[in-house]
């Protein structure tokens, strides 16, 4: 493994967190697809991730691009880069749902446990919104690895967790039966090292301004 492949950056984001909006138990639309508009929120968690994750997805996504959204529910983010995505595809075991959703131009039902029906090569990006949060490690890496395979040489794989340093979770599981697989940067950096050992790849782990939600990314050499 080169140098450029063995150490995984983590990048503090620069965006700050409002200081009008608390920290809130409210919760965040993030994991369940189900975002809202930015002005639409009313929490740091939620203001935080849609900013980060925006930039993100603007720094990855280039005109003409061929996009999969992993776990796409009845909406997706990348409905606001659909001025640079000529094929957006939606992947989600939940039929009902995912058949709901207006921004992607078709929809896939596979369950993401087993794989990904495409061949090697297909997508600029694949994006996985809210759904590390419910996989463990094992499936967590191999998602990743079946991710490197789909997308082209220099394309991106862009993933987020809600953080182990997030405050609301005990809240989210009691009250509202939402339990989640809280994750570190190192967390992060283990999965990316697991699924990718030995390959061509540049990864960087972000956190939030709040550190509520830690970003992975990872970017598959040129041939």
């Amino acid at each position: 493994m080169s140098d450029s492949t063995s150490a995984v950056r983590v990048v503090e984001a620069a965006i700050p967190t409002p200081a009008r909006y608390p920290r809130s138990r409210t919760r965040a639309p993030f994991a369940s697809g189900l975002a809202a508009e930015p002005e639409e929120q009313n929490t740091a968690v939620e203001t935080d991730h849609v900013a980060v994750e925006r930039r993100l997805l603007d720094d990855a996504l280039r005109p003409g691009a061929v996009a999969l959204d992993a776990g796409c529910g009845r909406t997706t983010r990348l409905r606001f880069f659909r001025d640079r995505i000529v094929r957006l595809v939606g992947v989600d075991a939940d039929a009902a749902a995912a058949s709901e959703n207006p921004s992607v131009d078709e929809y896939v039902h596979a369950d993401l446990d087993v794989g990904l029906p495409f061949e090697d090569g297909t997508f600029d990006l694949v994006y996985a919104s809210g759904l590390y949060d419910y996989l463990p490690r094992a499936i967590g890496v191999r998602l990743l690895q079946r991710a490197m395979e789909l997308v082209k040489p220099g394309g991106e794989f862009l993933f987020a967790n809600f953080s182990d340093e997030i405050t609301t979770d005990g809240y989210m599981e009691t009250f509202m039966d939402w339990p989640l697989i809280l994750r570190s940067a190192d967390d992060m950096r283990d999965i990316i090292n697991a699924a990718l050992g030995g390959s061509s790849f540049e990864a960087q782990v972000y956190y939030g301004s709040n550190r509520n939600i830690v970003y992975g990314k990872v970017r598959k050499g040129d041939l």
